[in-house]
């Protein structure tokens, strides 16, 4: 696992609510294409997160980065594996 930096203390909401929803996709024929925004203000309200708009913000680009991740995992995956040994 990387070594990850500290949390800023303006970005420890945003984290909060993305873990508690960080599986909670919206699918395609090809997997996650973003995070379902209703479960994401479902926690914001739940949890009276102040600042809601900054919030969702922050959840989703946290949110569409983590899905490029996986995407790019996949395709190293999906290359290594169609090379066959000659």
């Amino acid at each position: 696992m990387a070594c990850l930096p500290p949390l800023w203390d303006m970005n420890v909401a945003a984290c909060n609510v993305y873990l508690m929803v960080q599986k909670q996709y919206i699918m395609s024929m090809n997997g996650p294409i973003d995070l379902n925004i209703n479960a994401i203000m479902k926690v914001i309200e739940t949890y009276e997160i102040p600042n809601k708009c900054e919030c969702l913000e922050m959840v989703l680009m946290l949110g569409r980065h983590m899905i490029g991740v996986m995407r790019e995992k996949e395709k190293g995956v999906s290359t290594q594996s169609s090379k066959q040994p000659m």
